[in-house]
Formats: structure tokens, C-alpha cells, sequence
């Protein structure tokens, strides 16, 4: 109830991590992360899994380059936004990049603090020789809390939904889209 000063300060720092000290350090990895890691990969995962399906659709080459961009950033941005007018229904059965989206709705949806911890993880531990929290208490609380919620959804849409068509793949999808993306 009352605590002191230094109590909350502390309280703050184990639960909202943040470098304030090295802000640039901080931007420039959640930008390189963002932009040339997690999305760029994403892009190149995407492209290898639907090219061939939009060619075959008839759709044009760079078409099919635009939308696995199009789709990576909306993915990991979590806006839910589709070039195709069933939204992702017509990739259902591209197992590939179904779970290419998810992997990025995922890392979207734990925040760039996250990830930059997670990104300095292999450096803290080489650097270290005595043993050492890995990850603060806000890192582990969101990545246990995300796996719970997208498991226990995953579980929970597969076995009292019909939407799900039976398979565990759409129900895990549609757990991780209904959490903050907006996909179907």
C-alpha cells in the first residue's frame, strides 16, 4: 500500500524493463528486428510457400512477391489486414504459411521490449560466468501467459468448434489470429 519511493522504482524496473541509457541501442535493434529480421524473413518464408499457389491461381509473380510482403507486415503488425477477399481462407490448406503468419502474429504480439531481451539473451549468458536471471519478470510473464493463452485456445477452439474443420493446425491459427490479430 504504501511503499517507498525506491520499493516502487524497483517494482517498475523488474516488471517494465527499459534502457534508457542506450535509447539509440534500443531503437536501432527494434529496427533491425522489425525490418530486416522477423519481417524479411517472414517475407522470404511467405514467398516460398505462396508463390507457388498464387501462380497457379493464375495471379502474376509480383503479385505473389507483393503479397507475401503485404502479408508479413500486416502479420506481424497485427492489423488482420488480407489481399484476398476471403481474408486468408483461400490459404487454408498452405499449412506453410499458415504457421509463417502465426510465428509472425506471435512475435508481433509480445512487443519490441520482449524481443530485445530476447535478442540479447546469447550475449548475456557468454558474458556472464556466475549464475543470473536470463529474463526479467515482464519477459517471463508475457511468454508464459502468450503460450498459455494460445495453447489453451488452441485446445478449447478444436474441441467446441466447428470452424476449426477438425484439424489442429486451423484451431492453433485461429487461437493466435483471435488473440490480437484479426485473421480468419
Amino acid at each position: 500500500r504504501r511503499r517507498a519511493l525506491a520499493g516502487r522504482a524497483a517494482l517498475v524496473d523488474t516488471l517494465f524493463p527499459s534502457d534508457t541509457g542506450n535509447l539509440f541501442k534500443v531503437t536501432f535493434v527494434s529496427i533491425v528486428m522489425t525490418l530486416a529480421i522477423i519481417q524479411g524473413v517472414g517475407f522470404v518464408f511467405l514467398a516460398a510457400f505462396l508463390v507457388p499457389d498464387r501462380l497457379e491461381a493464375g495471379e502474376g509473380f509480383a503479385y505473389a512477391l507483393w503479397s507475401s510482403l503485404f502479408h508479413s507486415v500486416s502479420a506481424f503488425c497485427n492489423a488482420g489486414f488480407s489481399l484476398y477477399h476471403g481474408n486468408l481462407t483461400a490459404e487454408s490448406a498452405n499449412t506453410g504459411f499458415l504457421v509463417v503468419v502465426a510465428v509472425l502474429i506471435i512475435l508481433g504480439g509480445v512487443g519490441h521490449s520482449v524481443l530485445a531481451e530476447l535478442w540479447d539473451l546469447p550475449k548475456t549468458v557468454r558474458r556472464k560466468s556466475r549464475r543470473v536471471r536470463l529474463l526479467t519478470l515482464y519477459t517471463r510473464i508475457v511468454l508464459i501467459l502468450t503460450m498459455v493463452l494460445l495453447v489453451s485456445g488452441g485446445v478449447l477452439i478444436y474441441v467446441f468448434g466447428d470452424g476449426a474443420g477438425g484439424y489442429l493446425g486451423h484451431a492453433f491459427f485461429q487461437s493466435v489470429s483471435a488473440r490480437t490479430a484479426g485473421f480468419n
